[in-house]
Parts: C-alpha cells; sequence; structure tokens
C-alpha cells in the first residue's frame, strides 16, 4: 500500500518541478515513468493495466484533437474566435469573455473538447494581442473546469454519475 503512494508522491513533485538536475523532463516522460514503476514493482500486471484503457475515451480524445487541428487548419477556428472576441476591447474585457464564455460553453459540451479547442483560440489570441499567454490559459482553465462542473454533460465523469 505505501510504495503506489511513493511512485505518486514521486510522479507529482517531478511534474511540479518538471527537471532533474540539469535534465528537462515532459509530463508524458513523468506520467511513463510512472506507469512502469507501478508495472515493475508489481503493483498492477500488464493485463489489468491493458484492461483499464477505456477505449472509448481514447478514441474520443483523439478524434476531438484531429476536430480541433482540422479547425485550426482550415481557418474557421480563427474565424469564430474573431466574431467570439471581437468586442473585447481591452486585455480585462477579453479575460472576462474568455472566462464566462468559455465557462459556459463547457457546461453544454464536453469540458476536454473546449479544452482542446480553446487553448489554440487562446494562443492566437495573446499572440494579436500582444500580451503573455499564460493568464488567459489560466483563465481558460478555470473557466473549462467551473463550467463544466455545472451540468451533468459538462465532463465525463458527471455524465457517468448522471447516467448510474
Amino acid at each position: 500500500m505505501l510504495i503506489p503512494i511513493i511512485i505518486l508522491a514521486i510522479v507529482f513533485i517531478l511534474i511540479a518541478t518538471r527537471q532533474i538536475g540539469n535534465i528537462r523532463l515532459q509530463i508524458w516522460q513523468i506520467m511513463l515513468f510512472g506507469a512502469i514503476a507501478v508495472l515493475i514493482t508489481g503493483q498492477i500486471t500488464p493485463l489489468d493495466a491493458l484492461i483499464s484503457i477505456n477505449l472509448d475515451v481514447m478514441l474520443f480524445l483523439f478524434g476531438m484533437f484531429v476536430i480541433g487541428r482540422a479547425l485550426e487548419d482550415s481557418g474557421y477556428l480563427s474565424h469564430l474566435s474573431y466574431k467570439f472576441f471581437k468586442n473585447a476591447k481591452t486585455p480585462d474585457a477579453l479575460l472576462l469573455v474568455i472566462i464566462f464564455g468559455f465557462g459556459l460553453l463547457s457546461a453544454f459540451l464536453m469540458n476536454d473538447t473546449i479544452a482542446i479547442i480553446g487553448t489554440p483560440v487562446i494562443l492566437l489570441l495573446a499572440k494579436k494581442h500582444e500580451i503573455p499567454p499564460k493568464p488567459l490559459l489560466l483563465a481558460l482553465a478555470f473557466a473549462v473546469t467551473i463550467g463544466s462542473a455545472t451540468s451533468p454533460i459538462g465532463n465525463p465523469q458527471n455524465l457517468l454519475i448522471a447516467i448510474n
């Protein structure tokens, strides 16, 4: 029981620091390390690990990434963001539109979808308005999280609870 907690703590610490000495780590590398660690220590069998993969979720996320990329490449995402954000004249107004707009959208659409499609929009807006993207991305994260908690279809966990 103690080994998985230690591995989890190490993974969290590495995600927070993303560095071991001079070695910079990506989040996927840290997560892979954690997965391999629980497999090597026998905390989960390889078969149980494979069985625990939800193919529906993986296909949904893959589809959302494909659709998000297609919307971005086609220019339609730029067109939608212009329509959505054209009245925000100041950085503060832009922040409010992001918080309330994406929060409302994530209440009616899956939060994963809004986060996937919203991220390139936010990066485009930050570049266009010459403001740092970090506060806008944080606003997107908060909006999507809070908005999705307000309805049973906002995130997969709420949907599973509502169905059962």
